[in-house]
């Protein structure tokens, strides 16, 4: 007799990593025996980058985020919606489940272990928001590895990154190409801040990476998916060591 596969298993989110833009982050340069803080010779603070902007990638193994290298290559197997942000007063993340159909399929936001709002994404939006929920599209990709070994990854569309993704993909839609993501750019708000944006474009894509892109997104993503909608929502908190 055949052996059942146990659909837990078979139908675990499968993208090995999930990547996040993260803005550079400043510190101030203090001494380290008085904590007083360092000015230069012109009397201006002095400040160190301790994260550069970029993708980063949540490594269990090293308990740490890992910086990907730019430019980077892959191709977009599917799109789905979801929230992701975070709550400076309870100094937690929040989060919620993905689907594919907002007008259908509903959403479970998350802070922390505590249910924030359930519902469908229209009905909810408001109140995610105030939670400090951010809209998100965690967009699901086919890459290489350092090794050369195809990975499924996520990427989370939110904010900046969102933005630029939207506006691309929105413009282009084509999942025949490779895309790359391979500068940023930087804009400037009304009132006088600058933010930068990643840049994405299309590169032709060779026979073989099409082929188990197409094979990936109908053997594994299709069905992950079929699955996610065909279940109640399932919701879990993803460590990062920002919270």
């Amino acid at each position: 007799k055949k052996k059942k596969r146990r659909t837990a298993q078979v139908y675990e989110n499968q993208a090995v990593k999930t990547f996040r833009r993260r803005n550079a982050k400043v510190e101030i340069v203090k001494d380290e025996k008085t904590g007083k803080v360092l000015k230069d010779e012109a009397g201006i603070v002095k400040k160190k980058i301790v994260r550069e902007t970029g993708w980063y990638w949540y490594s269990k193994e090293l308990e740490k985020d890992i910086k990907l290298e730019m430019p980077f290559t892959w191709v977009w197997l599917e799109s789905a919606t979801s929230f992701s942000g975070y709550n400076k007063e309870k100094e937690q993340g929040v989060y919620s489940n993905e689907v594919l159909d907002i007008k259908t399929q509903p959403l479970t936001v998350k802070c922390g272990n505590d249910v924030v709002v359930e519902g469908l994404y229209n009905d909810i939006k408001a109140e995610a928001k105030e939670s400090g929920a951010k809209f998100c599209q965690p967009v699901y990709a086919l890459m290489k590895n350092d090794e050369g070994e195809y990975e499924i990854v996520r990427f989370l569309m939110v904010g900046s990154s969102r933005d630029a993704w939207f506006s691309f993909s929105n413009r282009t839609k084509n999942k025949t190409h490779a895309i790359v993501c391979y500068d940023t750019t930087e804009k400037e708000t009304p009132n006088g801040d600058v933010y930068s944006l990643p840049c994405f474009k299309y590169m032709p894509l060779d026979e073989e990476f099409a082929a188990e892109a197409d094979r990936v997104a109908m053997e594994v993503i299709d069905p992950y998916f079929k699955w996610l909608q065909d279940k109640p929502a399932v919701v879990k908190e993803e460590e990062t060591v920002d919270g």
